[in-house]
């Protein structure tokens, strides 16, 4: 039997039947303290999330602990254009 954090990542990460999952939880949780908090806590306390089947589920979660309508949260949500070297890498790797 796996243990619940081992399941709740399984889940997020590994299990394509769980991708809706991960695809709203990860920038709910980018813009919204509390999803992320409530995010970070499954790992210790995976109760929650493993009761949390459907994408309707995560979206009524969301707007649940969110306040606000689940479509508000993920609208502030902004994928970075491409991900780029912060300059103290750039200079690290200049340096040596």
């Amino acid at each position: 039997m796996r243990s619940g954090a081992t399941e709740v990542t399984r889940r997020l990460l590994g299990d394509p039947k769980y991708a809706t999952h991960a695809e709203l939880l990860f920038p709910a949780a980018a813009v919204n303290a509390k999803i992320g908090s409530a995010f970070f806590d499954f790992l210790s306390e995976p109760q929650p999330l493993l009761g949390i089947q459907s994408p309707e589920q995560i979206i009524k979660f969301i707007s649940d602990l969110a306040g606000e309508t689940a479509d508000n949260v993920l609208a502030r949500f902004k994928p970075p254009g491409q991900f780029a070297r912060g300059q103290s890498v750039e200079r690290a790797v200049a340096s040596s």
